[in-house]
């Protein structure tokens, strides 16, 4: 009897793991895209994907704009993964906005699974040309185990990969302005993926927030339009007394004491969403190097849960009692130790004795003590009125969602000894 295991042939093993990374890519994609082809490529399998818009087809004038998503196993952190340099950038030498690489490994036990932007691989990867050909090289032990590629959350990545895909669909359709200033099309889905992530901030929604900037250019490239339009009436006209006649009607339209003036809007100029602009972004980078954006994203959610199971039951709740929250963050961005308690003010003051900042009059606040705990306290009626608690919490952008994880970005980056944000 020949109790020798049988060794696996090399080949046989790259085969059985390019169909399992295959197999686990397709689920993954399913749950929010239509897969139109499996391609086949010696170096991996790709994907053409679209986003589910039934109202459009391949023969509109403005047809969607397909995914494409590479696939590949690491059987081990020795493994090195090539990418043809075609994929990821085009003629232009910029990244390809719809490509995307989904990389798996591990068994049944210990699956993970990595996803790159065509951004990330050109800013952190090698390229090398090899017989001609140049292709960027992705070693397993560069990802493997990196959180800053690691798939936690599955939302947000295919939330992100939707999100490229609709600035790619307004990319390839978009229509210059020409020299004579027509009217220009706005568009609520052409933003940098990059702002769409909801990283919370006392704004507002960046995306909208950006939509009206833009309807406000628009506003103001009408104005422009038609002062053209008029000027130009003047210098084509052969009567001087109809050209008169126009010029006094531009001044009925642009006339001020400073003379003939275009109004342009005034959202034009706002200094606080740029401000709010830069702060988004480097949060973003700062949280995407230490592999920790989803884990911190998904603290929204987390907070929304618990707060909404302690007070559900809860009401009506009377004006002066205070909800407590205290916990701490382990260096995963996980909440650990969680509090909760529900006092009337003078109690709940009481109970806090050493904590000289408590103020009566605050509506929520959150702080830190020199351990590293958290304390958010509030007062529920002030926001909840009479509101049902399950459908609030889940609707709307509570200022408790914001503070706290505020909160927790300011501790974790900027090392504050303490911290007290109070609304």
């Amino acid at each position: 009897m020949n109790n020798k295991i049988e060794q696996i042939p090399s080949w046989m093993k790259a085969m059985q793991n390019g169909n399992l990374a295959e197999a686990r890519a397709r689920a993954f994609l399913m749950n929010r895209f239509w897969i139109l082809e499996r391609s086949i490529d010696i170096n991996g399998a790709d994907f053409l994907i679209q986003r589910r818009l039934t109202n459009s087809n391949f023969l509109d004038d403005k047809a969607p704009r397909l995914g494409v998503v590479q696939v590949k196993f690491f059987d081990s952190p020795a493994t090195t993964q090539k990418i043809h340099k075609e994929y990821v950038i085009d003629d232009d030498g910029k990244p390809r906005t719809e490509f995307f690489v989904l990389l798996h490994s591990g068994n049944e036990e210990q699956e993970e699974m990595y996803f790159l932007t065509a951004q990330d691989v050109c800013r952190d990867f090698e390229l090398k040309r090899k017989d001609g050909i140049d292709k960027y090289h992705l070693p397993g032990n560069k990802i493997i185990g990196l959180a800053k590629y690691r798939v936690i959350v599955k939302k947000l990545i295919l939330d992100r990969i939707e999100h490229y895909l609709q600035l790619a669909d307004f990319a390839k359709n978009r229509k210059f302005i020409s020299w004579s200033l027509p009217g220009a099309n706005v568009d609520p889905d052409h933003i940098m993926p990059d702002f769409k992530e909801p990283i919370p901030n006392w704004y507002g929604s960046i995306p909208e927030a950006f939509y009206n900037t833009k309807e406000a250019a628009r506003e103001s490239l009408l104005e422009i339009s038609k002062a053209y339009d008029m000027l130009t009436a003047v210098v084509e006209e052969s009567d001087p007394i109809r050209a008169n006649d126009v010029l006094e009607e531009i001044k009925r339209e642009f006339n001020t004491e400073r003379g003939l003036i275009i109004s342009l809007s005034r959202k034009l100029d706002d200094y606080s969403f740029r401000e709010v602009c830069k702060k988004h972004k480097n949060q973003l980078e700062d949280l995407r190097n230490h592999g920790l954006l989803d884990a911190f994203l998904s603290l929204k959610g987390f907070f929304r849960k618990i707060l909404t199971e302690f007070l559900q039951d809860k009401m009506p709740l009377e004006k002066n009692l205070v909800h407590a929250f205290s916990f701490k963050i382990n260096e995963n961005l996980a909440v650990v130790d969680l509090r909760h308690s529900l006092d009337e003010f003078e109690v709940f003051k009481k109970n806090k004795e050493h904590i000289s900042e408590i103020s009566e009059s605050a509506g929520l606040a959150v702080l830190k003590n020199r351990a590293k705990e958290f304390l958010v306290y509030w007062r529920p009626k002030v926001f909840l009125k009479d509101m049902n608690v399950k459908e609030y919490f889940e609707n709307e952008d509570l200022f408790v969602y914001r503070a706290t994880m505020e909160a927790i970005y300011d501790e974790r980056y900027y090392v504050c000894d303490y911290t007290n944000l109070e609304l």
